[in-house]
């Protein structure tokens, strides 16, 4: 267009206007560089937050699984005793006809 107007067009001008393009284009390559810098570290910080994550649901899992061994051997031990009790419960029974029996034997 400047050469349309009339004006003079000198080899500076082109070397200014090529560095001018330049100097925009390094620019644009640093600030892309600084925004891919700061999606890596919010990569490596979101990596970190999903590997704690990770590691505690690890945990939790360890645990309930423990919790459901204790619970499955409380519920054993507990059907253990109730065999045990009633077992009791009938030779008390069982022990209470005897005496009756022996003393209704000892009166007659």
């Amino acid at each position: 267009m400047a050469l349309l107007s009339g004006a003079t067009y000198t080899p500076a001008q082109s070397i200014s206007h090529e560095r001018k393009a330049f100097l925009a284009g390094v620019d644009g390559i640093e600030s892309g560089n600084t925004r891919l810098k700061q999606s890596k570290n919010q990569l490596y910080q979101s990596e970190a937050i999903g590997h704690d994550i990770l590691s505690d649901l690890q945990n939790q899992r360890e645990i309930i699984g423990r919790g459901r061994e204790m619970f499955a051997e409380q519920e054993d031990l507990h059907g253990n005793i109730d065999g045990k009790l009633q077992s009791m419960g009938f030779n008390q029974t069982l022990n209470k006809y005897m005496c009756w029996i022996i003393v209704f034997l000892l009166v007659a």
